[in-house]
């Protein structure tokens, strides 16, 4: 598969989890852009070949394939925030959440996402930073 061929990847938070899944992603030949609330996340990437975008709702927009990486509720619900802000995707964009939260929460994103024209795909992955770098995350 050439990168041609390749979709875009846009991935909402860079720490540990989607630093490293970003950073994987380049190394084997996606786009990807980014954004974190971190500067330091976002250097990261910007080291490892992707590029950092201003907004949740740019990454969106220039992204085939999202992914949500986030620690918390609130983080989750402003991404869903800043994603309403977003034109309706031409077709349904797949998101894929791999944060580790209540149910609840992630089902709110999904009615929120679906009404978006986008579709949640729950992937919640947990590991340390050690974990993660000998790709051994559950």
């Amino acid at each position: 598969m050439s990168n041609i061929d390749r979709p875009s990847v846009g991935i909402i938070g860079l720490g540990i989890m989607g630093g490293l899944m970003a950073k994987t992603l380049i190394e084997n030949g996606f786009k990807v852009f980014g954004r974190d609330i971190e500067p330091a996340c976002n250097q990261r990437l910007r080291r490892a070949g992707g590029q950092v975008l201003k907004s949740n709702a740019l990454v969106a927009v220039h992204a085939d394939v999202l992914m949500i990486s986030v620690a918390s509720s609130a983080a989750l619900s402003s991404v869903m925030s800043d994603l309403a802000q977003t034109p309706r995707p031409a077709k349904a964009q797949i998101v894929i959440d791999t944060s580790t939260l209540p149910l609840t929460d992630k089902m709110a994103a999904a009615r929120e996402l679906k009404r978006q024209g986008r579709i949640l795909l729950d992937c919640p992955i947990s590991g340390t930073a050690n974990q993660m770098q000998d790709r051994a995350w559950t």
